[in-house]
């Protein structure tokens, strides 16, 4: 498994540049990051569960906004509990308009404001954990350590976008042209390992705009 230092070199190596001349260590990480999401993006095409995270809020009496993480890149489901010993059940998603001016279901749902999730009707209770969130992040990178949550093949992908990426700084455009197939080829690959390797059952596509609306309602 590569960690981002061994990206770095392998990047440079296909950059020919084998020590800091044209690019530093902070231009060419952050690159690598952008190949990262653009290879997670490929893969989310196919499988929009590819990469799931959790984070979770304390229910707060008469608190009825809740923040999103920050690496959040779209929400899959929402779930939310009665109480500290309740079972988890899954919110629905109501119109955000409906929910404020219809105030006497008792139904609990969300919707979205902004960068924060709203609740209702608003909790009469303090739940511990009570919000759980299941969520695709963006795709980082933060230490020299961090390894891709990808398989270890298709690790090179990451490079390749990050070469290509790093050739918009020159103007050498028959070696983008030939990076940019070789990215091509590999994003197809990455794609097909995805989809054949899947859970078969169906899942929901999550937003991808952080507006966090279903599809048709944003």
């Amino acid at each position: 498994m590569a960690t981002r230092t061994q990206l770095r070199t392998w990047l440079r190596r296909r950059l020919q540049e084998t020590t800091a001349a044209q690019w530093t260590d902070a231009t060419l990480n952050d690159y690598i990051n952008e190949g990262y999401r653009e290879v997670g993006d490929a893969i989310k095409a196919v499988d929009p569960e590819w990469l799931v995270y959790q984070d979770s809020h304390n229910i707060v009496v008469d608190q009825y906004l809740y923040k999103v993480p920050t690496n959040m890149d779209s929400l899959i489901e929402l779930w939310y509990r009665s109480s500290n010993t309740a079972e988890y059940s899954r919110l629905d998603w109501r119109r955000r308009r409906s929910m404020e001016t219809d105030t006497s279901s008792s139904q609990v749902s969300y919707s979205v404001k902004g960068k924060y999730i709203q609740i209702s009707p608003t909790p009469a209770t303090a739940v511990t954990k009570g919000l759980r969130l299941d969520y695709v992040p963006v795709p980082s990178l933060g230490e020299e350590s961090a390894v891709p949550e990808l398989p270890a093949g298709l690790h090179r992908g990451i490079v390749f976008s990050a070469q290509l990426l790093a050739l918009g700084d020159t103007a050498e455009s028959t070696d983008k042209k030939q990076v940019q197939e070789e990215l091509e080829r590999f994003l197809v690959r990455a794609q097909q390992f995805f989809d054949t390797n899947r859970d078969e059952d169906e899942f929901l596509t999550p937003d991808t705009d952080l507006t966090l609306y279903p599809e048709g309602h944003a």
